[in-house]
């Protein structure tokens, strides 16, 4: 399945059943603080990220908050 993850493509590896949680899990397995997910338009909860199922075309930004001065 194919969605748009920061702008560019992107191919999921496990189809029809890629919940948000799994991709941030997937692109960031170490920790999952600091980060933020907007699905088109609009921010989705981090408590929401379980249930929200990816569907082909989805258009994701993930931010990671970084420390700096």
């Amino acid at each position: 399945m194919e969605i748009t993850l920061n702008n560019e493509p992107y191919t999921l590896i496990k189809d029809h059943s890629t919940t948000v949680l799994d991709l941030v899990k997937q692109k960031f397995p170490d920790s999952q603080k600091g980060i933020a997910v907007a699905v088109g338009e609009e921010v989705l909860p981090n408590e929401e990220w379980e249930n929200y199922v990816l569907k082909e075309r989805d258009r994701l930004y993930i931010f990671k908050a970084i420390q700096g001065g």
